[in-house]
This record gives C-alpha cells, structure tokens and sequence, in this order.
C-alpha cells in the first residue's frame, strides 16, 4: 500500500532485497512467493534501521547524548511458519543491542556476548544500571553491570493464538534448546486466520494437498506433534533434527526437562488454568467470544489431524 511505498523511500539505492538472494530455511518450501515474502522481512528491517538511525542522530543533537543507554530488542521472530509464535529458535532467539556512551559504560563498541538472557532480565537491568533497587518479587535479574545475573536457561511458552489453543513450554541454555508439547495431537498448523493471510502459509498448505512438499518443511504438516524436542541449536540452527529419542543425548533431555519443572513449580503456571477460570479470576481480558466467531474449517484439501484441528479453550489435560 502507499504506507509501504512511503517507509520503502527511506532505503537508499541497492537497499532493497532480491527475493532471489535471500536465504530460505529448510523448514519453508523455496518457492518465489516465499522467497517474496522473506524479502519484504529483509526490507522491512532495512527500514527499521533507517528509522532507528534517525532516532539515533536526534539523540546525538541533544542534551543527552553521552549519558542515555540505548537498548535495541525485538518481541519475537519474523512472522513467517515456525517463526513468530512458535518455540523454535527464529520465534525466541531474538537480537539484543546495547549502547552505552559513558566513559565507564557497561559495554564497549563492537563487544560480543554470548551470555544467556531472558526478556524479564531488562526490567531489573534498566533499575539496576539507573541506581534503583530491584524488587524481589522480579523474576529476572541484571544481565549487565556490577549487579549482573549469569543465568543459565532462558524460558519461553506458548499458550491461545487468537482463535487457536494449544500449551507448549522450552527452556534453552548456551546449546541445547528443549521444547515440552502439553498437547501433542493437536496438529502444528492449526488453522490461525492471521497466518492464513501469509502467502507463505498458503503456499504451504497447497503443496501439502498437492503431495509436493518436500522434507524439511513437511515438519510444520504432521498430524501431531512429538511430546518433546530437544535440538542442538550450535549444530542444528533451523531446529530440523530432533534428539528427544536419541539415547545419547539421555542425559541432556532429562537436565532440560527438570529445569523446566522446576521453573514452572518455583513461580507456577497459570496455563494450566482454563482461560474462564483466568478471566472469573480477573487475570485476563475476556475475549473468547471475538475469538470463537473466527474458528472455521479449512478447505477439505488442507486439513490434517483430528476433529480438534481448531479449537480455542481444552480442560486440563
């Protein structure tokens, strides 16, 4: 639309992306529609750095300049199949950027880390490097300054889409990343009205019906999902292979799924609620019904799994 005409004038010549040149993941089908949308991703971060390098030299023409923190962070993966919303690494391995000018800063230009961090760290990081004390009922800690909180797994879930339930839970630490399916015979790609209008989605479902998917995307397809996965995300960044059944990684499976346990058991769960009893409780916003009117069968072609393909509340398992 003109909105997207309007952010694209930002970029400068050869800014753009060539859907013929940008990487595909294993778990997508190469296809030029999907190669298409991949490449509006790519522009659109083009364009974000545009925009954060204005706010930038703002910034660099104020008061403030040599004393603000800069922190750069996004909310989840690219919006694409087995990305945004999902457990895998391209839905919860996300960019975290930090600029601090101070002669003493915390960071020094061009640093790498490789330390593990959680989204609930930044509250605590921002009190802690302001001089402010962090409560204690905050779950996450400093992940920069004098304060700093070396964590060694990172937590994430996945609860209602929208329209669509399902309950999964993963921890990761600095190589293994595990994912706990509370339901597994519910389907990976419940039908979700916001992912059917990605051309990438569609394409997807069409070569499925069409018996033209070609493995490694058949994964997103199965008519159920395994109880647990475990991938080793230094050697298996796309999260293809899964060592959950793999004897010899035995001992790592079991480390992972008891530090999730006892995450879970020290703060509790409340996916384990139904989400009436949340909203009776006044926990949530009651939107259940908005979200029942959009619950409809795919096409006969693209259903897979059992009656339960679309659903949007389960009792407790």
């Amino acid at each position: 639309g003109r909105e997207r005409e309007r952010e694209m004038s930002r970029l400068g010549p050869g800014q753009a992306h060539d859907p013929a040149e940008v990487p595909v993941p294993p778990y997508l089908p190469d296809t030029p529609e999907v190669r298409a949308d991949i490449a509006r991703y790519y522009d659109a971060l083009s364009i974000g750095d545009a925009q954060i390098g204005e706010v930038l030299e703002a910034l660099a023409q104020s008061p403030y300049r040599d004393n603000t923190i800069v922190i750069y962070l996004t909310d989840h993966g690219r919006g694409l199949v087995r990305e945004k919303r999902w457990c895998y690494g391209a839905g919860v391995h996300l960019p975290l950027i930090v600029r601090d000018p101070r002669p003493a800063g915390v960071v020094r230009p061009g640093q790498v880390r490789d330390d593990v961090v959680s989204w609930i760290d930044l509250a605590p990081t921002i009190l802690s490097l302001a001089g402010v004390a962090v409560p204690d009922h905050y779950q996450g800690g400093p992940f920069l300054g004098p304060d700093r909180h070396v964590r060694e797994y990172a937590f994430f879930g996945r609860d209602r889409m929208d329209e669509v339930f399902d309950r999964v839970r993963g921890c990761r630490d600095d190589r293994f990343h595990y994912i706990r399916n509370d339901f597994p015979d519910l389907p990976y790609a419940q039908p979700n009205i916001y992912m059917e209008r990605q051309v990438t989605t569609r394409i997807i479902r069409d070569m499925h019906a069409e018996g033209r998917l070609p493995e490694p995307a058949m994964l997103w397809m199965a008519d159920h999902k395994p109880p647990e996965e475990l991938y080793d995300w230094h050697a298996d960044p796309h999260m293809i292979h899964n060592l959950a059944e793999d004897p010899a990684h035995t001992p790592i499976l079991e480390r992972m799924r008891q530090a999730l346990e006892s995450e879970l058991s020290r703060f509790g769960d409340l996916g384990e609620q139904p989400e009436r009893e949340l909203i009776a409780q006044g926990l949530v916003a009651d939107r259940m019904d908005e979200y029942a009117a959009r619950i409809a069968p795919l096409a006969e072609k693209h259903r897979i799994g059992g009656r339960l393909e679309a659903v949007l509340e389960m009792p407790r398992p």
